[in-house]
C-alpha cells in the first residue's frame, strides 16, 4: 500500500475528514488530497506532523497503517509492541545504546543455537 493510501486509512480510522486533518497540521485540504492520492509525497517533517495528529508513528504510516508493522515483524508480545511504539521518543544516543543491546542479545542467541547443534 502506498503512503497516501496509508494516510487516508489512518485518517478515516481516526474518524477525521481531509479538512480536519489538514487543519490539524496546518496545510490546505487540496495539499492533503495530493498526498493521499500519491500525486506528491509528504516530506519527513510533514510525516512527523501527520503521525502526531493521527496519534500513530511514522513507521505505522510507512508500513501500511496500524498493526501492519507488528504483523510484518510477527511480534505477539503486547508489552514488547508497546515498547517498540515508544522507540521514536528516544534520543539518537539512546537509540545507539538500544541497538548495541539488541545486537548483543542476538549474538548471544546465535551462539547458544550454534553450541546446541
Amino acid at each position: 500500500m502506498a503512503i497516501g493510501q496509508n494516510i487516508a486509512e489512518l485518517r478515516k480510522w481516526r474518524d477525521l475528514t481531509q479538512r480536519d486533518l489538514a487543519e490539524k497540521i496546518g496545510i490546505s485540504q487540496s495539499h492533503l488530497a495530493r498526498w493521499e492520492t500519491d500525486r506528491s509525497q509528504p516530506r519527513p517533517k510533514a510525516l512527523d506532523q501527520i503521525a502526531k495528529a493521527l496519534e500513530v508513528t511514522v513507521e505505522e504510516i510507512l508500513s501500511g497503517g496500524r498493526g501492519n508493522l507488528e504483523n510484518a515483524l510477527n511480534i505477539k508480545d503486547e508489552e514488547l509492541l508497546q515498547l517498540l511504539r515508544e522507540i521514536q521518543n528516544l534520543s539518537a544516543k539512546e537509540l545507539d545504546a538500544l541497538k548495541t543491546v539488541i545486537r548483543g542479545l542476538l549474538s548471544r542467541s546465535r551462539i547458544e543455537v550454534t553450541l546446541k547443534s
